[in-house]
């Protein structure tokens, strides 16, 4: 436990371990001849020493891939943009339950974007974007990542977006590779600071073409909002872990608890 706070302290640490229910702890005797023990004091220790633990491969994977490629948030205000209006409802759900807040935009950047959508259009949060497109194109995902870079109470972003086949290319909905890894590394230009996950679906041609381009750029990507979310949610998380050992450390208060990682 010492040595797993001290690393935690310094780095994030995954912890994937299993027999976490009876039955799970009956199998790992059966396999290893081991005992499992208690879950319950395992979870314990783990947050005692500030250990984030993960559920499976899969939720390992894409927190590491969020780890190695993003800055930690300062809290928890989550600017969201979607190409779907049932997508920026699902990421409204999904940081309520990973413990993330929605971000209040300010009046400047409601402005900002008022003054691209079309006449029938309000400026919401999070950011609809299918009103950006029809009104200028593609581009509206560059305006909205920049809308969420600029803004002070946006901690970090998650945007949802469409991998379109090359046959689109020319209408108001189609960014190719190209155009993704320019839009998001504007906004990483600046705001250095703010992690951004992205969760990709559509076309399976445009989806690949637009993972292979994004990652190689140094930005996670996620078949799902709610994978998106959740690696967001863990940055978030870390972030409180630092902070409570930090203070530890130096024997002042405790920070924020890490909650239930």
């Amino acid at each position: 436990m010492e040595a797993a706070r001290e690393a935690a302290g310094e780095k994030p640490v995954l912890v994937l371990k299993s027999g976490r229910t009876e039955a799970g702890r009956k199998a790992a005797l059966s396999h290893t001849g081991s005992l499992a023990g208690r879950d319950e004091i395992f979870d314990a220790a783990c947050r005692q020493c500030g250990l984030i633990r993960v559920r499976d491969f899969e939720e390992m994977l894409d927190l590491v891939k969020a780890f190695s490629t993003q800055p930690v948030p300062r809290g928890p205000r989550t600017g969201v943009a979607s190409y779907t209006g049932a997508g920026c409802v699902i990421a409204s759900d999904e940081c309520a339950l990973a413990g993330l807040e929605l971000a209040e935009l300010s009046e400047e950047s409601r402005a900002r974007l008022a003054k691209a959508l079309p006449p029938w259009a309000r400026p919401t949060h999070p950011i609809d974007l299918e009103p950006l497109h029809e009104a200028i194109g593609p581009d509206g995902y560059g305006l909205a990542l920049e809308v969420l870079a600029d803004d002070p109470g946006v901690d970090a972003v998650v945007a949802n977006i469409m991998g379109l086949p090359d046959e689109m290319s020319g209408t108001p909905f189609y960014a190719g590779p190209e155009d993704f890894v320019r839009y998001f590394s504007a906004a990483r230009e600046r705001a250095p600071d703010k992690p951004i996950v992205v969760c990709i679906s559509g076309d399976r041609a445009g989806v690949e073409a637009a993972v292979e381009a994004l990652e190689e750029a140094g930005f996670p990507t996620y078949p799902s909002i709610r994978r998106a979310i959740r690696a967001l949610s863990a940055l978030y998380r870390y972030s409180l872990v630092r902070r409570k050992l930090a203070g530890h450390s130096s024997g002042g208060p405790p920070g924020p608890s890490c909650g239930g990682a």
